[in-house]
This record gives C-alpha cells, sequence and structure tokens, in this order.
C-alpha cells in the first residue's frame, strides 16, 4: 500500500472500526465495515489477512447470538485464564496529555509523529518514564483484532477470560513484576482456583519471567498451565530490525501502513523490551556473527543505546522455569521465510539468511528443552491468537487432548507434532477441566506425553507486600442487624489490590491517612459545620491485624474505610472487564495557554454526613452517602 488514496482508504476503515460505539462481534456485523475489510483483505498486507477475517465474521456471529441467551455467553465463573499479549499487542494511551490513544491510532496511517511521543527517557529510571514532558503514557488494553477470537472461543467454551495488557516498549521485569500480582489476584478472586496463562510471543518473556519469580511451589499452587504461542524464548532478528530503524520489516507496521516519523530509529532505540527480544543464544552459531557481535555498541552502525544494550542484552538467558515445564506447551507458527542471519550493508541491516519460524521467531529460538511442543500450518506470528487451528488446540490442550491431524472441515489448517522425541518419557496426563470445550477436528488420543523434568532447587523467596489488603465492610442495611435473622449476615471481608506499606509491583505508592493512595483520596466532611474528620491510617498495626476498624455506624474512621474499600473493590472489578488499566477522564482547565486537558491522578470522593430518613429521632450518621466528584471512568 503505497498509494495516497490508499492510504486514506486504509485510514477511513480503521476510523470506523475505532469509533464504533460496540465491541468487535458489533463492528464486524456493520455491513459497511464488512464490505471494506472484505475489499482490504485482497491486498497483501490487509488489515485482517484473507485466511483470519473469515473465522472472525463467522465467530462473530456466533457471539452475537450466544449473548443474545443468558447464560450462554459466559463472562465469569468458570476456570480463570489470563491472556498476555505480544509486542505491539497492547494498546498504549497517553493518559497525561493530549495524544490520546497512540497504539494503535488510524492517524498513524497518514501522520506518524504521535509515534514520537512513545520514546522513553534516558535509561536508569526506575520505573521507567516518558521521554516528552507532559506524555504519560499506560497500557489500556489490548489490540482486539489481534486478540478476541482467542477470547471468544475460550469463553463460548465457559472459561472466564481477562487480560494483560503491559507497556511494551520498557523494561520487561517490571511488566513480570506486575503480572505476578494479576496471577495472585485472579486465582483469589475466582475462589483459588488454578489460572491458566496463554502468553504471545514478548508477552512469552514475561509470563516466564513471572512464573520465576513466584517460585515452585507457589507457581504449583496458583498455575494450572502456561501455553505459549510463538515463544521468543531466545529472542528475535525482528528485534535488531526495529532498533537499527527497519520498522518496515515488522508485520503490523506492513499491514497498518503506518507513515513513520523522521526519527522512528531513536524511537525504538529507547524502547526497554526490545534489547531483551535480541537473539542471545551464544551458542546458536548459525546467525554468521562471530561471537554473537549483537551485545556490541560498535556493531550498530545506525546507532543505538548503549546503556540499554549493556544491561539488558540477553536478559532472558537468566528465565529458568524448568521446574514447571511438565505444565508448559509450545505452538509455532509456520513461515519458512524467518529472518536466521543478519548484517549490514550500506548502513542498513539486512537479512541474509533464512530458515523455519512463524515469520518472525526461528523455531529453534521458541522451543524450550524438555517442553511439548507444536507446529501449526500456515499460522503467521502476529495472528497466532487468531488463527482457528491454533484456537482450537488451544481448547484441545486446555481438555486434556492432543492436539493431532485433524478431521474438521479444513484440516488443512490443523497441526502436527514437531517436537524432539528423546526429551520425553511415557505418562498418562490426567490433568481435566470440568467444561469440556467443543473443537473442530478434535482427535482424543489415548494419552499424552509428559517431559522427563528434574527438580530444581528455588531459593525461598520472601515477598516484599502482600498482594490483597483485607477489609471490613457492612454488607446489609446497618438496621438489619438488629435483627437476630440478619445479624450474622451484617457484615462481611472484602478484598483489594494492596497499597503501602512495603513495594507493591500494581499499586507502588504509599496508602495515606484518609485513605488516600493511586486511585482515590477519601475526604470525610460534615458541609453543615465544615468539620472534617480525623482520617483513618488503614496501615497502623492495630487496623492491619484486625482487617479494618470493626463495622460501627457511629465511629467515622470506619465510614472511610467502608468508602475506600467498596470503590477500590469496584474499580479492581472495571480492571477485569475491562482487561487493563483504569484511567480517570482528564479535567478541562483554562489558562494562559487556553483550554487544555489535565492528567487527574486520583478519584477524591467526599464522605459526606447524612441524616437517615429512618434515624430523623437520634439523628443517627449513616455510611450510605458518597459524593464523587465529576469523573468518570473511560
Amino acid at each position: 500500500m503505497t498509494s495516497e488514496s490508499a492510504k486514506q482508504q486504509r485510514k477511513d476503515l480503521l476510523q470506523k472500526i475505532k469509533n464504533h460505539p460496540r465491541g468487535l462481534e458489533d463492528i464486524l456485523a456493520d455491513e459497511n465495515i464488512r464490505q471494506a475489510l472484505v475489499k482490504d483483505a485482497e491486498s497483501d498486507d490487509a488489515v485482517i489477512p484473507k485466511e483470519i477475517l473469515g473465522d472472525y465474521l463467522r465467530m462473530a456471529e456466533v457471539v452475537r447470538e450466544a449473548k443474545k441467551s443468558p447464560g450462554r455467553f459466559r463472562a465469569a465463573g468458570g476456570p480463570p485464564v489470563v491472556i498476555v499479549p505480544g509486542f505491539l499487542g497492547s494498546a498504549l494511551t497517553d493518559t497525561f496529555g493530549d495524544n490520546g490513544l497512540i497504539w494503535i491510532d488510524p492517524m498513524l496511517v497518514t501522520d506518524g509523529s504521535q509515534l514520537s511521543a512513545l520514546k522513553l527517557a534516558t535509561w536508569g529510571t526506575s520505573p521507567e518514564r516518558d521521554s516528552t514532558g507532559g506524555v504519560r503514557v499506560d497500557p489500556s488494553g489490548v489490540v482486539p483484532i489481534a486478540y478476541d477470537l482467542l477470547r471468544w472461543r475460550l469463553t463460548l467454551s465457559g472459561y472466564d477470560v481477562s487480560f494483560f495488557p503491559f507497556d511494551w516498549r520498557k523494561n520487561l521485569e517490571e511488566s513480570a513484576q506486575r503480572f505476578v500480582i494479576q496471577i495472585r489476584s485472579v486465582s483469589a478472586s475466582s475462589g483459588g482456583q488454578k489460572v491458566r496463562v496463554i502468553a504471545h510471543s514478548q508477552g512469552s518473556l514475561v509470563a516466564r519471567r513471572a512464573l520465576q519469580i513466584l517460585g515452585k511451589s507457589e507457581a504449583d499452587q496458583l498455575v494450572d498451565m502456561l501455553l505459549l504461542l510463538g515463544p521468543a524464548s531466545a529472542g528475535t532478528y525482528t528485534a535488531a530490525m526495529a532498533i537499527s530503524g527497519g520498522h518496515d520489516k515488522i508485520q503490523l507496521f506492513q499491514r497498518w501502513a503506518i507513515d513513520a516519523p523522521p526519527d522512528v530509529a531513536q524511537i525504538f532505540q529507547s524502547m526497554s523490551g526490545l534489547y531483551q527480544l535480541l537473539p542471545w543464544d551464544l551458542n546458536d552459531t548459525a546467525n554468521g556473527l562471530k561471537d554473537n557481535e549483537l551485545r556490541n555498541p560498535t556493531f550498530w552502525q545506525s546507532g543505538v543505546d548503549r546503556a540499554r544494550l549493556t544491561v539488558l542484552y540477553g536478559w532472558a538467558s537468566n528465565i529458568d522455569t524448568s521446574f514447571f515445564n511438565a505444565r508448559i506447551r509450545i505452538i509455532l507458527g509456520e513461515d519458512n521465510q524467518t529472518a536466521s542471519a543478519v548484517e549490514f550493508k550500506g548502513g542498513k541491516l539486512t537479512e541474509k539468511a533464512w530458515d523455519t519460524g512463524d515469520g518472525v521467531v526461528l523455531d529453534r529460538r521458541a522451543k524450550l528443552t524438555g517442553v511439548k511442543t507444536y507446529k501449526a500450518k500456515g499460522a503467521k506470528h502476529a495472528w497466532m491468537a487468531a488463527a482457528f487451528n491454533v484456537t482450537s488446540a488451544v481448547l484441545k490442550i486446555f481438555n486434556g487432548i492432543e492436539p493431532g491431524i485433524g478431521r474438521g472441515v479444513d484440516s488443512s489448517k490443523d497441526l502436527v507434532v514437531d517436537i524432539p522425541q528423546e526429551h520425553f518419557k511415557s505418562a498418562k496426563h490426567a490433568r481435566r477441566i470440568a467444561v469440556a470445550p467443543k473443537a473442530v477436528g478434535v482427535v482424543a488420543l489415548p494419552g499424552t506425553s509428559e517431559p522427563d523434568v528434574a527438580e530444581h532447587s528455588v531459593l525461598r523467596r520472601i515477598p516484599d507486600a502482600p498482594y490483597v489488603r483485607r477489609l471490613r465492610v457492612f454488607s446489609l442495611d446497618p438496621l438489619l442487624m438488629s435483627d437476630p435473622e440478619t445479624a450474622s449476615y451484617g457484615t462481611m471481608e472484602v478484598e483489594i489490590p494492596w497499597e503501602g506499606p512495603g513495594q507493591s509491583a500494581i499499586l507502588p505508592g504509599e496508602l495515606r491517612p484518609g485513605p488516600v493512595g493511586e486511585y482515590v483520596e477519601v475526604v470525610d466532611v460534615d458541609p453543615q459545620s465544615g468539620r472534617f474528620y480525623y482520617p483513618i491510617d488503614l496501615n497502623h498495626p492495630h487496623v492491619l491485624a484486625e482487617s479494618g476498624l470493626a463495622p460501627s455506624e457511629t465511629n467515622p474512621q470506619f465510614h472511610q474505610q467502608m468508602v475506600y474499600a467498596v470503590s477500590m473493590a469496584t474499580i479492581r472489578t472495571f480492571e477485569r472487564a475491562l482487561g487493563r488499566v483504569a484511567h480517570w477522564s482528564p479535567r478541562w482547565v483554562r489558562d494562559e495557554q487556553g483550554l487544555r486537558k489535565r492528567y487527574v491522578q486520583r478519584l477524591r470522593i467526599y464522605r459526606m454526613r447524612c441524616v437517615s430518613a429512618m434515624h430523623t429521632m437520634t439523628q443517627t450518621e449513616r455510611p450510605c452517602c458518597l459524593d464523587i466528584s465529576p469523573q468518570v471512568l473511560h
């Protein structure tokens, strides 16, 4: 796609998709969008490839019909599954400045200047920060067309699906620490069920590092299975292409026809996550580089961030999840034109050799010794989670069924096993789930193989901080507490994400008296007298030891506790449903520069004192009145 008219058509199509008020299943039901997508699919660099589009259109119709019947399209209650997207798979939004959605914004087709806001500051800050002043970029979801088909099929099969969007630009160590917290949270909120994790591409490094942080004992307790799609276990040369300015080698950049800005090389060179994706296997001599020259700053004729290269190169080589090998599965894509060697020619990094892979990751760089591996015919790296044969294989594996050569409606798209058999020994695979998904072309084999895995000693890990805080609240109107039949049901404990003291990977700030945290600030005021009540300190040892203050109608500090607990529980529910971090809408302010948006970090909630009509005689103050300042979730 090179002509200006073609770019404008692509932009118009993407803008229609972006502006549609409903989910992807309803977007695909829009006749104008359907026709535009079908026409666009005839090109080699279509927004949605032709072979994927047909599956999406069929599945979208199934989802729409399922939603008409209560209970068929279940969003919660089944075995929990968390999907970790790959590089470029998470949406990124400027939550402070004026850029709004950056990745992926249809405007990038004709004006890629927004990409400059993705540049990170000089290496050395922790957590990493954006380079441009007045800009704060955060993950705000996942790219739907890459992951919704997998989500649909899992949800229709009875799974409770959520996402873990992360900032693919930044140090993956930070994302892994956050993912540890999400694994614990999802398991706890599902009644202690084990979590099934599906990780794609770069996300596989985040997921495996999170398992390593958990350690064998906790990982066995919390995680049922880790399924890796096109994992970049030992890196990919596509990362080297991006760092050198060869963004045109990135599949999503090609398909979205992005008009890259002049400083695109410098933008990618600031992304720590790309350095952690560079090929690092010192035993792989097939790349043609002496002593693995990629780690040498002088190799990079196009320029490089020396500090990031020095610190982050080979980061993934320290990830060891062999203790979990028996419950890891890998699905590879298929594209024999995957770069296996590169060299600089005329100052530009170019491919000089190719081998079997998925178009981005070589098979030999994706496999893990002792982990059972499958190969999906025709599946390309960027679309692994949307390939119908891959999603069918995921359902089979979750149901304890061996994926194999199928007899479905399209057996040419099924799977074949591709694994060095010497790594395995015969064993029965007894793991089953309560819900039996229906998949096309299922071949039920008598058993499946388990890896021959030696036990590895793991250093004892002392967590820096809890991952939830338990607080007591009223579960019923306090009036009912006086009734013996309902008194025992009047209170309950809620679990909310932990905020200080101690380091927290999700909410790093200290929880101050108020409470005042990362998301909300509770202000307790009597509007009639103008009196502010002394704020509760939820980190006081006496309060921590008792799961907060005891429920009381007359204690102002308990009222503050309940407002905070209910607010944070509500936000947590929203985030799980959205599959991303929640942000408050910005405030519009007028100053000498005119009317502009200002970033809102936390929601201020005024706990107003009110008098119940049922208690007019005693003027009892009730913890029932909330006055939330006018900011809304978006």
